[in-house]
């Protein structure tokens, strides 16, 4: 009796789409795992943007360090904490770096995500810009 098998990719075909707490699905394309589908529109429209010339040194998923590991006064570690935006680009028109985040409006509205942007502009104000594109929440 011989054992059949099958690739990996066979295996991925046939697992069931992951979803999140919003109900969105994960879209894998070019080499990345972007969160959703509104994600991944606004990554195509981003390269037909940079094909035109109005962006440039587009970047997916650029991760900032909002605080470094640390050890207490009691030996307790502490991991670093970063916050991964969904795209880095220079808008060419007015020389600007700027990250963009795709956020379904109840995500946008979580402490935690609120949090973690908050780190984030104090920590990194060198970027010019940041836009919220909301999606439709996983519609």
């Amino acid at each position: 009796m011989t054992r059949a098998t099958i690739t990996p990719e066979e295996y991925r075909a046939m697992a069931k789409p992951t979803r999140n707490k919003y109900n969105a699905r994960k879209v894998h394309a070019d080499g990345y795992t972007f969160d959703s589908q509104d994600e991944y529109r606004r990554y195509k429209e981003l390269l037909i943007l940079q094909a035109a010339g109005e962006i440039k040194d587009l970047y997916v998923h650029p991760r900032y360090p909002l605080q470094p590991a640390f050890i207490d006064n009691d030996g307790t570690r502490y991991r670093s904490i970063h916050y991964t935006a969904d795209f880095l680009y220079r808008h060419i028109p007015t020389a600007r770096w700027i990250v963009e985040d795709v956020k379904s409006e109840a995500t946008a509205k979580s402490e935690a995500f609120r949090i973690r942007w908050r780190l984030f502009r104090r920590m990194h104000r060198s970027v010019w810009g940041f836009i919220m594109q909301y999606g439709k929440g996983g519609k």
